[in-house]
């Protein structure tokens, strides 16, 4: 896998405050680049929590990829089209199961259907995944459910 984090502030802070393992926790492309972390520093990080995390290679040759292709193109809102469509490093379930920290993925219940479900594939293309859905989260989980997304990341933590 070439190099697709480029020079991310992360590595060296994680490394000069000597951190590692660490533990991950990144919301929406914050997940994304906490998984090509795992990917290509594996030694740096313990275990990752994703909230969310925009990774639709999960999806390619499930039932599921066709319904989150659909939901995405029939969006109005111009921003959420610019960012379903954007050019992004490509993650496939293959790429995600050479990831071997042990993951929380976490999915608001209010959150649209596409990323729910490309957030359970996310968790079922890891070996160590384990998806938690939050009812009445949407994706900004941390802002209108902060005491359960807290509750879940500390929770997970704790064991790892």
């Amino acid at each position: 896998m070439r190099q697709l984090l480029g020079r991310p502030k992360i590595l060296p802070l994680i490394k000069s405050l000597r951190l590692a393992p660490a533990n991950i926790v990144g919301h929406s492309y914050g997940g994304t680049t906490a998984l090509f972390l795992a990917l290509q520093h594996p030694e740096l990080v313990r275990s990752l929590v994703l909230l969310e995390p925009p990774v639709p290679g999960a999806l390619v040759g499930t039932p599921e990829n066709e319904m989150v292709v659909k939901e995405g193109q029939a969006v109005n809102v111009l921003a959420f089209q610019l960012d379903f469509t954007s050019p992004r490093p490509a993650l496939t379930c293959e790429d995600l199961q050479r990831i071997a920290a042990p993951t929380l993925v976490l999915t608001g219940g209010r959150s649209p259907m596409g990323l729910q479900q490309t957030a359970m594939g996310v968790a079922r293309c890891l070996k160590g995944g384990n998806i938690l859905k939050l009812p009445q989260a949407t994706h900004h989980m941390q802002l209108d459910s902060p005491q359960e997304v807290n509750d879940a990341v500390l929770a997970f933590l704790a064991k790892h």
